[in-house]
């Protein structure tokens, strides 16, 4: 996991409201990004494979998503970040929903081991558990199988 996203996570679980301002500083910056800079954003997130999947037409829709997404506010991220780290409300084993996973042995968002328990908890899954992939190369590559798949489970 890149430095970033685990100074986040200690600080979530050493002094909550501390994290909460974080959060509501990080929206601040994120809404001010630009495609240009982002790669200096992310720097400690981004492994070799996703820095070269982060063109510029990548990072211009990332940095609209990104904005598009925090524009209402922070909440859902908040709400994201503490669900990191504590009960979901739910047991993985009751999930019959059919589930498709994709995690990149080089995501530095999220551990690949986390996305190994999923899979190894997650009934039925169809786990896709890349060699060759990051986080962003996902979005990048992967896309329109998820499209096929999702087509197949209406």
């Amino acid at each position: 996991m890149g430095q970033d996203n685990a100074d986040d996570i200690q600080l979530l679980l050493d002094d909550p409201s501390a994290a909460r301002e974080k959060c509501r500083l990080d929206r601040q910056e994120m809404l001010a990004a630009t495609p240009e800079g982002i790669h200096q954003g992310l720097a400690s997130l981004l492994s070799p494979t996703d820095a070269d999947a982060l063109t510029l037409e990548v990072a211009t829709e990332l940095v609209a998503a990104m904005k598009s997404g925090l524009a209402p506010g922070d909440e859902g991220w908040w709400e994201d970040n503490v669900a990191e780290t504590g009960p979901w409300g739910f047991n993985l084993a009751d999930i019959q929903t059919p589930v498709q996973l994709w995690h990149g042995a080089h995501d530095r968002f999220v551990p690949f081991q986390h996305g190994q328990w999923l899979a190894a908890h997650l009934p039925g899954v169809d786990a896709h558990l890349s060699d060759i992939d990051g986080h962003i190369t996902l979005s990048v590559n992967r896309v329109p199988a998820v499209h096929a798949w999702l087509l197949q489970h209406p």
